[in-house]
């Protein structure tokens, strides 16, 4: 398994640019995708902005997903919880971010298909998972009617 050595160069520079800090009311780009920055989850990717995030600018949607596959792969692996730092309230330094992202695009990009097979099966899971979890909600709200009824009797 190669591992997530430091590198740099020219395109470390690009990724520091394309990850941002993000604020309520800004501007954001057109394909984007945005990372929690703050707590023990620091490093999840994330469609929808929250208060303590990075929005990390595509040029495609191909990219787009590349990228949010390759931060959901560092969060799940926990890459991301050993570059954590503070004491009361976590959180991941843009910096550590660009040189992990950086590092596993490295590899991604040596492996190539390996890696679009692999997110795909990640994506029919994370789907599943969708699924099941809207399955479970139901049921709790159909357990709730069933107790409200017996109460109202």
């Amino acid at each position: 398994q190669p591992s997530l050595a430091p590198d740099g160069g020219a395109e470390k520079k690009l990724m520091k640019n394309r990850i941002t800090c993000y604020s309520a009311g800004q501007q954001l780009p057109g394909i984007h995708f945005f990372i929690l920055s703050k707590g023990l989850n620091a490093g999840k990717p994330l469609d929808a902005a929250c208060p303590n995030c990075f929005v990390f600018s595509c040029k495609s949607k191909e990219e787009r997903d590349k990228y949010f596959w390759i931060c959901y792969g560092l969060w799940q692996s926990n890459h991301f919880r050993v570059h954590l730092v503070g004491s009361v309230i976590p959180f991941l330094r843009k910096s550590e971010l660009v040189m992990l992202v950086d590092q596993a695009d490295s590899i991604v990009r040596f492996e190539g298909d390996k890696f679009w097979n692999q997110v795909r099966l990640l994506s029919e899971f994370h789907e599943m998972s969708n699924r099941v979890k809207n399955h479970l909600a139901y049921l709790e709200m159909t357990k709730r009617a069933a107790v409200a009824k017996i109460i109202a009797l």
